[in-house]
């Protein structure tokens, strides 16, 4: 089966539809449901966990999301025996829209702004959240009492390594100043840590 043009053209062609880190965390954390602010079509999840929540303010996922072949192509992808269940919103997710299910096991902030603030109600006690600090939401949510940093994920092209051990360097900075928060929230760019990692793994306290 073909994969949705939309999808081909953003994250298979570039090379970046992230199959092992989603297989990867899955395998780690056994979510049933997630939710993905600032997704656009980026659908791999959906492959690993059975209820996706996506969130996008671009006016073409209504039309994506509506089309039985991207259904058809999840349904063909999926690592599950349950049906595949998603749902989706063209919103700002600044505006946090209510979805039916109000708490997910697990929460997506990839390349998207501060999710890990904005959107935190919808994650559940307990639940993890998974950013990156392109836009510095690793960096908003390790000054943020609400999650605990439990580990970080290391990227090697199309390979993904999950590390809990010995992770101090990934989040401290070379100087040991402490992370400039209104920097951050001003520039949107993540603070420089003394170790780089590709993403970072919270719990919500």
């Amino acid at each position: 089966m073909n994969p949705p043009a939309l999808y081909q053209k953003y994250f298979i062609d570039k090379q970046d539809e992230r199959r092992e880190l989603f297989a990867g965390l899955v395998k780690e954390f056994s979510p049933e449901s997630a939710v993905y602010p600032g997704s656009f079509v980026h659908i791999t999840p959906s492959f690993y966990i059975p209820h996706m929540a996506y969130l996008d303010s671009d006016r073409r996922i209504d039309r994506f999301f509506s089309d039985e072949a991207v259904r058809d192509y999840i349904a063909a992808n999926k690592q599950y025996s349950a049906g595949c269940e998603f749902e989706w919103r063209q919103e700002d997710y600044r505006e946090v829209p209510a979805f039916e299910r109000k708490e997910f096991d697990m929460m997506f902030s990839f390349y998207a702004g501060f999710i890990s603030r904005n959107c935190r109600t919808y994650l559940r006690p307990g639940g993890i959240l998974v950013a990156n600090n392109s836009h510095g939401d690793a960096s908003l949510a390790l000054c943020d009492p609400a999650y605990r940093c439990v580990g970080v994920i290391l990227r090697s092209g199309q390979k993904f390594q999950m590390k809990f051990d010995s992770i101090e360097a990934y989040i401290s900075k070379s100087d040991a100043s402490d992370i400039d928060e209104e920097k951050v929230l001003k520039r949107m760019i993540g603070e420089k840590f003394t170790s780089s990692a590709f993403a970072y793994i919270f719990e919500r306290i």
